[in-house]
C-alpha cells in the first residue's frame, strides 16, 4: 500500500518539477520507477533475511519438538509454547495456532502457513510427520530424531559452503593488499625522488 502511495506521489512531484522546468520531461518516468524500486528492494531484502532466520528457528523448533515428544508432551503443547514467544518464529506460530482453533488439524494449519504461504521445505517434512501421527497414530519420536539429524547435516553443509565462498574473497583481498603494499614499497622512493628533483 505505502509503495503505491510513494510511487504515485513521486509521479505527481516529477510532473510538477517538469512543468516548472527544473527537470526535463524525459526524466519524469524515471523518478517514480526509482521511488518504486528502492522500497521494493528493501522490503524484498528484509523478507528474505527474515525468512532465513525463521528457517533456522524452525529447525531449532523441530529439536524442541523431539525433546517434548520424548518427554511425553503432545505436539500441540510444544506448538502452543512456541507461539508464546515474540520472535519471528513465535509470530508465525501464533498464526498456526489461530488456524488450529478454527477446527483445523494441527498439521493442516502448520502446512498451510509454513509450506503454502512461506514456502519452507523444512516445514513440509515436519507436516508429513504430524499428519502421520494424527491420521495413523505413528509415534513421532523416532522420525523426529532422524529429521533433526538431517537438519543438522544440512546446516553443517550450508556453513561449509559459506566458508568455502568466503575463502576466495579473503584470498583476493589479501593478494590485492600485498600487491598494493609492494607497489608502494617499490615505487614510493622513486616517486619521492622524482618530486624532489622537480622542486
Amino acid at each position: 500500500g505505502y509503495i503505491v502511495s510513494i510511487t504515485t506521489a513521486s509521479f505527481v512531484v516529477a510532473i510538477a518539477l517538469a512543468m516548472t522546468r527544473i527537470i526535463e520531461w524525459h526524466y519524469v518516468p524515471a523518478i517514480p520507477f526509482v521511488f518504486w524500486g528502492i522500497p521494493r528492494y528493501i522490503v524484498t531484502k528484509n523478507f528474505e533475511k527474515n525468512k532465513t532466520i525463521i528457517r533456522i528457528k524452525l529447525m531449532d523448533f523441530c529439536a524442541r519438538l523431539e525433546q517434548g515428544v520424548a518427554g511425553g508432551a503432545q505436539p500441540i503443547t510444544v506448538f502452543r509454547k512456541a507461539a508464546e514467544s515474540d520472535d519471528l518464529l513465535g509470530n508465525e506460530m501464533k498464526a498456526v495456532m489461530q488456524s488450529q482453533k478454527l477446527n483445523k488439524s494441527l498439521y493442516k494449519a502448520f502446512v498451510e502457513h509454513f509450506v503454502d504461504i512461506l514456502h519452507m521445505t523444512e516445514a513440509d517434512a515436519i507436516g508429513v510427520m504430524l499428519r502421520n501421527s494424527e491420521e495413523r497414530g505413528t509415534v513421532l519420536s523416532e522420525p523426529l530424531k532422524d529429521l533433526n539429524r538431517d537438519f543438522r547435516l544440512r546446516r553443517q553443509t550450508e556453513l561449509m559452503l559459506k566458508a568455502s565462498k568466503l575463502k576466495p574473497t579473503v584470498t583476493v583481498i589479501l593478494t590485492m593488499s600485498v600487491l598494493v603494499a609492494t607497489l608502494i614499497f617499490i615505487l614510493g622512493p622513486i616517486m619521492i625522488e622524482a618530486f624532489q628533483a622537480l622542486l
